[in-house]
């Protein structure tokens, strides 16, 4: 091998080496200043209303004892507010939450999660005026925040997708929501870049964890041989 061969060598296995320490040290920075982090993981809420007397007194009507015993046994949290759709009940129990309205007779019942209904179900449809109760949450809970969210959207893949391009999904039962942009997936990108998940496969994104590793030892023990001479 020539001497020019050597180097050339030598130089490539000095940026193997270097490269996981050079994604470390940009994706730590972007970990460090955090931008745009505030918008990318907003906590975009359900739209909630002050309660009136007429829903304080509905409250008052409420009555657990009502469910089935097995169920309001494991009953371990209950929350009570106004959306845009009226006064809601959500109940926690062993099955998970439970999303409760009260009906003309003031008697609480257990609300499924609706089905998209008319022209909101079809792909890339716009909204239509009489809307389905998920979309009048979503639609609702996009003016607290509009400079992101923006103010219409549409259904495609079963996330509504705002005009400003944030998916949105909605836990009916919870009235959780969830948003995930172009920015939260490119820091998400970031995240995996530094743990060295290049591939999206487990076992050769281990592979790279372990040579990123070793590459780490290598300099540091290279840079002390360097450092004690």
């Amino acid at each position: 091998m020539t001497q020019s061969n050597t180097r050339f060598w030598h130089r490539l296995f000095g940026w193997v080496l270097c490269l996981p320490m050079l994604v470390w040290a940009i994706t730590g920075f972007v970990f460090l200043t955090k931008p745009g982090y505030a918008g990318a993981y907003h906590q975009l809420g359900v739209k909630a209303y002050p309660l009136d007397s007429a829903d304080l007194d509905k409250i008052a009507q409420l009555n657990l004892d009502t469910h089935p015993q097995d169920r309001a046994a494991g009953i371990s949290e209950v929350k009570v507010l106004k959306t845009v759709l009226g006064l809601t009940l959500l109940i926690k129990s062993e099955e998970g939450w439970s999303h409760w309205q009260p009906d003309p007779g003031h008697n609480w019942v257990q609300v499924p999660s609706p089905v998209l209904v008319t022209s909101a179900n079809l792909e890339g449809a716009n909204m239509p005026r009489e809307i389905d109760a998920k979309s009048r949450i979503i639609l609702d809970a996009l003016t607290q925040m509009p400079e992101r969210y923006g103010s219409e959207g549409r259904w495609r893949e079963g996330q509504f997708v705002t005009d400003t391009n944030i998916a949105l999904k909605l836990d009916w039962n919870s009235l959780q929501l969830q948003q995930s942009g172009t920015d939260t997936k490119w820091i998400n990108r970031f995240y995996s870049w530094h743990y060295l998940q290049w591939t999206g496969n487990e076992i050769i994104d281990r592979i790279l964890g372990v040579v990123g590793l070793v590459s780490l030892m290598v300099l540091t023990i290279l840079g002390l041989r360097l450092l004690l001479k």
